[in-house]
């Protein structure tokens, strides 16, 4: 092999897509040692999931000022910056600033010196980061910093290598840059950037070369997917670094081969947006989204049209995707909002597998207490709270006896109450009561009944239990809890059978779905008007079932997974609106579950444990 100037690992000769109109000269070249790519596979027709009136739709919004492509989008506190590019072949150092808020552009200092072909951008406390790039006479090892407060520009310390038709990503305040030396030809670096020291450091490269990538993180982990191997093909690998241990991974790929897409990271999901495929010179607009905790791809609402080229970043719970090229269209201004929902995120998994537990929320924290474990079917008294901000679970004060298909659970004030259920081979009529601020359970005042497999709702400062079944079989009833007085009152029992049932509190009311019942698995809702005393039929589910999990998020009940009358395991998610009395199913869990537990934090819908994966954490986000 001749020696090369840099040092290098991946060198390649192609031709480059025909917008970018670039010219890079060959500087030298190895053989190729990775073995063939998987076959070029033809893009599917993706079944895409209902969507909901507003989320997992893209929406248009008002066009950049200048159109262009091979540009950097980032994002510094809520406002998208569209940075460099080129436009009908000359390299811009323009930069344009959109407010979602008022779906408006201004224009902000230009870059020092004008970029094309930048390797995405990244934000540390409160900056903007951009790096290399093509200039005037090739990649570039520039670093530009920008500082929206005073809407300049600083040059840092360059790269180590030159680098351009990469990726960029922060991990613990620290910029991370993929690329080439050049987008025809060139060798692969990865470095990073320390804005406290101003200094770069170079890392593991990939041990497959992605010119054109799409670039997220999540997890403190750097995912690279996609882009053109080093025989000019175009991709569909998805590798991921560890800065931990500087190694890369390689994961499941994407369905799609693409380069030049779009991506960003939201609520843990790497969205990978349109592209561009070399053989036949398709644009795509179609868009996947990964789940890291699954290691799974599955389709979204694609685009309106084709796409590459362009850049993309996160705001909230939207993906903005900026500029970018068309092959009918030419140079873009084409500004579009992709809006999340109707998608599952795995989660860390719970510390302890179980089936059967019961679930609540106290303040932002999703607590999951008893239930039985699936490997030797002991009864548990475990206590794990999770932390959807960290994705954490950590180990709170156990029961004070190990408790089984409880009645269901509810929070009073910041207190959690877990009435009834089975304990051994009896039937209880317990109510525990546990403190977080004091990591401590309490016993109070006894049920009527010993009973289990029913569910709990807490309205107007008082917990109401309807209890299930009991040591006599099946039963219908309804008691409420006084916290003020310790004290119980038997109210109106319900109109038929639910056991192991769907639950949940809606305007001051309680909605009951589905369960089991002397002559089969159920479908049936009805809700207890507590201001009256009564109940009353309501729609039933589409999917009878019992075993499922439940939570209200926005006013609506969604209901997940349990099993069907014939005992199978349903993937299937549901969604009660009351202002209508009307179902609508919606995507559903990759993995059918039954006996799990369910609560809602931060606007997401938690599905936990039970039977298929008695440690399975996964989130629905609406």
């Amino acid at each position: 092999m001749p020696p090369c100037t840099r040092p290098t690992t991946h060198l390649r000769t192609r031709a480059l897509p025909a917008p970018w109109l670039l010219i890079v000269a060959l500087a030298c070249a190895e053989p190729d040692a990775f073995g063939p790519e998987p076959p070029e596979r033809a893009a599917p027709v993706p079944a895409i999931p209902v969507a909901t009136a507003t989320t997992n739709v893209w929406a248009s919004k008002a066009a950049m000022p200048t159109p262009r492509h091979a540009l950097a989008v980032g994002v510094v506190n809520g406002i998208v910056y569209a940075v460099g590019g080129t436009r009908n072949g000359i390299n811009q150092a323009t930069v344009e600033a959109y407010n979602p808020g008022s779906n408006s552009w201004t224009a902000r200092a230009p870059l020092p010196q004008s970029r094309s072909g930048l390797n995405g951008s990244g934000t540390i406390n409160g900056v903007l980061y951009v790096a290399g790039g093509f200039g005037t006479n090739g990649a570039t090892n520039t670093l530009y910093a920008y500082n929206p407060s005073t809407n300049t520009w600083a040059t840092r310390a360059p790269m180590i290598y030159s680098a351009v038709c990469g990726g960029s990503g922060v991990i613990g305040g620290r910029l991370y840059v993929y690329g080439y030396t050049g987008c025809t030809v060139g060798g692969v670096s990865f470095q990073r950037y320390d804005p406290a020291t101003n200094k770069w450091t170079a890392l593991t490269v990939t041990t497959w070369p992605h010119s054109g990538p799409t670039v997220g993180v999540a997890g403190g982990k750097f995912y690279l997917a996609g882009g053109e191997d080093n025989l000019g093909q175009t991709t569909s690998r998805l590798e991921v670094y560890d800065p931990a241990t500087d190694t890369w991974t390689t994961k499941t790929f994407m369905d799609q081969q693409r380069s030049g897409a779009g991506g960003a990271v939201i609520n843990g999901l790497f969205y990978v947006v349109g592209g561009w495929v070399r053989a036949g010179n398709t644009y795509l607009n179609t868009v996947e989204a990964y789940d890291p905790g699954s290691d799974t791809w599955r389709y979204v609402t694609a685009l309106s049209a084709g796409r590459a080229f362009f850049g993309a970043a996160p705001v909230g719970k939207k993906l903005y995707a900026v500029g970018g090229f068309n092959p009918t269209l030419g140079e873009l201004a084409t500004n579009q909002a992709y809006t999340q929902g109707d998608i599952w995120v795995t989660k860390r998994p719970l510390t302890t597998a179980r089936v059967g537990p019961m679930a609540a929320v106290i303040g932002s924290k999703l607590y999951v207490v008893g239930g039985i474990s699936p490997s030797n079917l002991a009864q548990l008294a475990t206590n794990e709270a999770y932390t959807p901000s960290t994705d954490k679970w950590t180990s709170r004060a156990p029961l004070p006896q190990a408790i089984v298909d409880a009645d269901g659970a509810a929070v009073i004030n910041g207190v959690l109450y877990l009435p009834g259920g089975r304990h051994g081979g009896s039937y209880v009529n317990t109510l525990y009561a546990y403190n977080a601020s004091t990591n401590s359970w309490t016993a109070k005042a006894a049920l009527p009944v010993a009973g289990a497999n029913g569910v709990s709702g807490a309205i107007g400062g008082k917990l109401y239990v309807l209890t299930a079944a009991g040591a006599g079989g099946y039963v219908k009833r309804l008691d409420r809890y006084d916290p003020g007085t310790d004290t119980w009152t038997s109210v109106a029992p319900p109109l038929g059978y639910h056991a192991s049932a769907a639950a949940g509190v809606i305007n001051g009311k309680l909605y009951v779905a589905g369960g089991g019942t002397p002559s089969g698995i159920t479908n049936a809702l009805e809700v207890y008007d507590a201001s009256a005393n009564t109940w009353r039929a309501l729609a039933p589910m589409s999917t009878p079932r019992s075993g499922a999990a439940a939570a209200v998020v926005n006013g609506r009940l969604y209901v997940a997974g349990g099993q069907d009358p014939s005992l199978n395991k349903v993937p299937a998610i549901e969604v009660y609106n009351p202002a209508i009395n009307t179902w609508s199913k919606l995507a559903s869990m990759q993995t059918a579950r039954s006996f799990v537990a369910g609560g809602a934090t931060n606007g997401a819908f938690y599905v936990v444990a039970g039977l298929s994966n008695g440690t399975l954490n996964q989130a629905y986000l609406p």
